[in-house]
């Protein structure tokens, strides 16, 4: 499902909303992060964040979701 170098967002609230736990939407903004790495040779696979506010952090993988960005259409070009 992820792989190294997906924009992801930190969603789930588990970790609480500080720097190095940027909740989506929380007190530090709406802030995207890189996977870096995933280890699998655990039960639960870890996977490494770099967030763009200069933090790094691991994760699970129902903590975490890609990130889509929207574009928004020019309905009224001209």
């Amino acid at each position: 499902m992820f792989k190294v170098d997906d924009r992801v967002i930190y969603t789930s609230g588990v970790h609480g909303d500080h720097k190095s736990n940027p909740l989506w939407g929380g007190a530090y903004g709406k802030v995207i992060g890189t996977i870096t790495n995933i280890d699998a040779r655990l039960v639960t696979s870890w996977i490494g964040i770099s967030w763009d506010i200069g933090s790094f952090n691991v994760y699970r993988k129902g903590d975490i979701e890609l990130y889509k960005r929207q574009t928004q259409l020019n309905l009224f070009r001209g």
